[in-house]
């Protein structure tokens, strides 16, 4: 569910400002000035509010977030106006570096316009960015109107499917689910005349495609049955929908569906990775043809299915953007410079009609959400990002308490799964790829005292956990490979990658997660699922003898409803078991156990409801004596590190204060905690458009 990321800077705002009515005058005139901006859209005199804030304000936290909005209504003005942003942002970086998350945003402000200028040819004087929503319901699974106006989007607070209003700021729900039910629209497009939009209904274990009226009528179910649908783009006569479909096997096919009786065509079914949803399929504006992204380059498939040849072919990583509307050329984003930018390639009767040209430096990893009939390019960037953090533990009169201060890294924001090696000398974390663009996920081994980094690349989708092996000689990891979920340790030293549970079964009918050591590092524990889709599934804690390869199950679970995280006690008598019913319903409660190894008897030691139905992992403390684990309470809005003895009771929090914190792991020295947050403050994506870069027609002036 996603946070109101306004709400929580402005309670910010508000708490350094109570006890002061010359102060909280300022706070309202920061109000007005934020109407007068979201919600009108007049930017000229919200401007002059944020300035007289910034005047007679004694409060700088104010101070420095009404200069920032300065820099975001100049923004909104245009590529004119670009200087004046960047003077507005420098100048809380100059001038109030004290309020540092609020500097952090002005400074990533000025690196994209310092560092993303358009490509000089091609009328760049003319050419036009803007930042056109923000705010905590942006979403980027949508898509634009076809005029421009409007954006469609997953609303998930309900759910529902919803459009955004660029002008008025509205907001329109379209689904009529007006509360979380477990069930959530993915995967929005407009028709091309825009009266219709077609979305992927998820239910959880199925999944639909619907199609919705924008003048209020009731959605249509227009495909179910036989997979997961992925809605990827109309036809330009309005007569199909490109959708990529799972089948229940999740063998992924390019499939054709038709909007008058939901009839389905395949035209390719093979070659393709199961995370391809990922990817970007545009119709060509004549209809006759599909760009699609497939292994980091672009190909042209004919709709019939029967002509296939390659658009955008280079060593670097490619991904496909879209169409200009006249059909001549795509646009596509390529990292072959060094940087991730946009580029621009004519295209002739199916082919290159030329050499593809830079179009702007350092776009950034941007959500393409596609080109409206007039040109315009709109896009979405996804500003939250991960960092590790390093908490310090006090306790006083039987309760603990902590301080944290960030682990500075290089590529901030992408590393995660923190853990520190049973000395303490060196950090193991994930360095996330880029999606789509960068190659794969690696493992990371930082040492503090000397700066270096000692990388493995791993071939894996995703990276779920990284554990030292107690000894410090190996690291264990988890994750997915393609459809097969994996567990491997690997040797730092060396690099070698064993893996503990092998099987080339597909992730519904065989799974491995959550591994855990025990203390001598003889016996790992894990969760294995067995035909979870079935309507005789089987889902147990497992551990399996390194030395030996027994495997034995240590606790029976109620599968499906539970999908636990576990960690091992210091003295290896207890399995410590955070339990999840199954399901995207967060208002469940989750309870924590405490499940013997020696004969798998369980004792509850807590349950609470949770505001958030992210999967989070239990561990022990150094001596044995309480768990941690993080965790959101509904109704809260930033998270924290809560903990609870042995013995049982009811859960007390850190004081953290965060947003988004996972990856929890204790230090063996018992007084310290090492984590990933979004941190203290979140910042929402924002969507963006660029405007008048299209190459002229010829004959044009």
């Amino acid at each position: 569910m996603k946070k109101p990321a306004l709400l929580t800077t402005l309670l910010i705002i508000a708490a350094f400002t109570l006890g002061s009515l010359a102060v909280q005058s300022g706070h309202d005139q920061f109000q007005k000035a934020l109407a007068k901006e979201r919600g009108e859209g007049n930017l000229e005199e919200a401007i002059a509010l944020f300035q007289k804030v910034i005047d007679e304000t004694k409060d700088e936290a104010l101070a420095a977030q009404a200069q920032l909005r300065i820099g975001f209504c100049y923004e909104k003005l245009g590529h004119e106006k670009a200087q004046l942003a960047q003077q507005a942002f420098q100048k809380v970086v100059d001038k109030y570096p004290a309020q540092t998350e609020t500097a952090r945003t002005a400074r990533e402000k000025l690196a994209l316009l310092l560092k993303g200028p358009m490509a000089p040819e091609k009328g760049a004087a003319q050419t036009r960015l803007r930042l056109v929503w923000e705010g905590p319901d942006v979403e980027l699974m949508g898509a634009p109107s076809p005029d421009g106006r409007f954006v469609c989007y997953t609303d998930w607070e309900t759910g529902d499917l919803a459009v955004h209003d660029l002008q008025t700021g509205g907001k329109r729900r379209l689904t009529g689910q007006t509360a979380w039910d477990g069930s959530w629209a993915e995967s929005s497009r407009w028709s091309p005349d825009g009266r219709l939009i077609a979305y992927t209904w998820d239910m959880g274990v199925t999944a639909e495609l619907r199609i919705v009226g924008f003048d209020g009528a009731k959605p249509r179910v227009l495909y179910q049955g036989g997979g997961y649908p992925s809605v990827k783009d109309w036809s330009p006569d309005g007569r199909q929908i490109l959708a990529v479909v799972y089948s229940e096997k999740g063998d992924p096919s390019f499939s054709l569906i038709s909007v008058s009786d939901g009839s389905i065509r395949h035209i390719k079914k093979t070659g393709l990775p199961a995370g391809f949803m990922n990817g970007q399929m545009r119709f060509s504006p004549d209809g006759r043809s599909i760009a699609f992204d497939l292994r980091n380059d672009i190909d042209l498939l004919s709709t019939d299915g029967k002509t296939e040849g390659p658009l955008v072919r280079h060593p670097a990583n490619e991904r496909l953007l879209g169409w200009t509307p006249d059909g001549n050329h795509i646009l596509f984003a390529s990292d072959r410079s060094g940087s991730i930018d946009a580029w621009i390639l004519p295209v002739t009767e199916g082919r290159p009609g030329g050499e593809a040209e830079l179009l702007r430096k350092d776009i950034g990893e941007i959500s393409p959400l596609g080109l409206t009939r007039d040109g315009a390019f709109f896009y979405g960037h996804g500003k939250d990002t991960q960092k590790i953090y390093l908490a310090s533990l006090e306790r006083k009169a039987g309760a603990f308490r902590a301080t944290y201060q960030r682990v500075e890294l290089p590529y901030e924001g992408r590393n995660h799964a923190p853990e520190y090696s049973p000395d303490g000398k060196r950090l193991a974390y994930i360095r996330q790829a880029v999606p789509r663009m960068d190659g794969s996920n690696a493992l990371y081994v930082f040492s503090p005292e000397t700066g270096e980094e000692k990388k493995t690349a791993l071939n894996l989708q995703q990276v779920s956990s990284v554990a030292w092996a107690p000894d410090g000689s190996s690291i264990m990891i988890s994750g997915f490979d393609e459809m097969r979920t994996f567990i491997g340790r690997i040797d730092p030293g060396t690099g070698e990658i064993k893996e503990i549970f092998p099987s080339d079964k597909d992730v519904r009918e065989e799974l491995y997660m959550a591994p855990a050591w025990s203390p001598d590092g003889q016996i790992v524990y894990c969760i294995h699922g067995v035909q979870l889709t079935t309507a005789e599934p089987s889902l147990s804690i497992i551990a399996k003898d390194l030395s030996t390869g027994r495997t034995w199950d240590v606790y029976k679970m109620n599968a499906p409803f539970n999908f636990p995280m576990i960690s091992v006690s210091p003295d290896g008598q207890w399995l410590a078991a955070l339990e999840h019913p199954r399901g995207t319903n967060p208002n469940k409660e989750k309870i924590l156990m405490a499940i013997s190894t020696e004969n798998g008897k369980a004792r509850e030691l807590c349950r609470f409801v949770s505001g958030t139905g992210n999967v989070v992992q239990p561990r022990w403390s150094a001596d044995g004596r309480y768990i941690f684990f993080p965790g959101l309470r509904k109704g809260e809005e930033r998270w924290d590190i809560w903990y609870v003895p042995i013995e049982g009771g009811e859960p007390r929090k850190l004081g953290l204060a965060l947003h988004e914190i996972n990856y929890i792991s204790p230090l063996s020295d018992g007084s310290r905690i090492v984590f990933s947050s979004m941190g203290p403050t979140v910042h929402g994506p924002e969507v963006w458009v660029m405007e008048n870069f299209l190459p002229k027609s010829p004959g044009k002036k």
